[in-house]
């Protein structure tokens, strides 16, 4: 008989797995885009990464109600953009300003998901939450990228009324971007978990292809990162 004591540490142990597949998808698909789309698709890059990293953390606040969730996956996925420090010895700085962006795309999807009382999964709240998240992080990214890791492109906007110009050119776009995928995430997410949960009562399959999607994305993050440095 399964009591209250057995299924809490059960409960924790497919939360964590549940923060390593979407940390590491969120990764990996930072990692193919970065190899796909070169420098002269900057801006493009941008938003569609955005797009797909608000898509998975509307899976997860779907699957879990959590919405803590995001600042740890966002982490995951912020570290994956580092794997060149250890694996190449590259400087932090790298990538810096990508580690950066992931990380305040989750703090601050989970500041407005916490204030649109994000919960009710209502397809506006959610699509505003996610447009001005991301309004609020590429914002927050002007101003610490400029101090983190001035790249060429954001010194471009080095300028009176530069932030505005930044907005222009990529703040607006991720928001709207942010604005769709995030409700879209969100259904996906609902849709997920009833699966996840007729799958939790097959422990070995349901374990072993978790297993495989987090060892395999990380394999690609870094197969990706050797190729993009070559």
């Amino acid at each position: 008989m399964t009591t209250k004591n057995d299924a809490a540490p059960q409960r924790r142990k497919d939360i964590i797995l549940w923060i390593l597949i979407l940390g590491s998808l969120w990764g990996l698909s930072e990692a193919i885009g970065g190899s796909v789309m070169r420098t002269k698709m900057l801006s493009v890059k941008a938003t569609v990464l955005t797009g797909i990293g608000f898509g998975i953390m509307g899976i997860a606040l779907s699957s879990s109600k959590k919405p803590w969730l995001l600042i740890v996956i966002a982490l995951i996925a912020a570290a994956s953009t580092q794997i060149a420090v250890p694996l190449l010895g590259y400087s932090i700085l790298c990538r810096a300003n990508s580690s950066l962006a992931l990380m305040l795309h989750g703090s601050c999807l989970y500041g407005a998901f916490t204030l649109f009382n994000g919960k009710s999964g209502n397809a506006a709240i959610l699509s505003l939450a996610g447009f001005s998240a991301a309004i609020l992080s590429s914002g927050i990214f002007f101003f610490a990228g400029m101090r983190l890791a001035p790249c060429a492109y954001l010194l471009s906007f080095n300028h009176t009324g530069g932030m505005l110009s930044f907005l222009a050119a990529e703040g607006i776009a991720w928001a709207l971007f942010a604005g769709i995928t995030l409700p879209i995430g969100y259904r996906i997410g609902e849709r997920l978990s009833e699966g996840i949960i007729k799958w939790q009562g097959k422990p070995t399959p349901y374990y072993a292809i978790s297993s495989t999607v987090i060892v395999c994305s990380w394999a690609v993050i870094i197969l990706a990162t050797i190729l993009k440095s070559g």
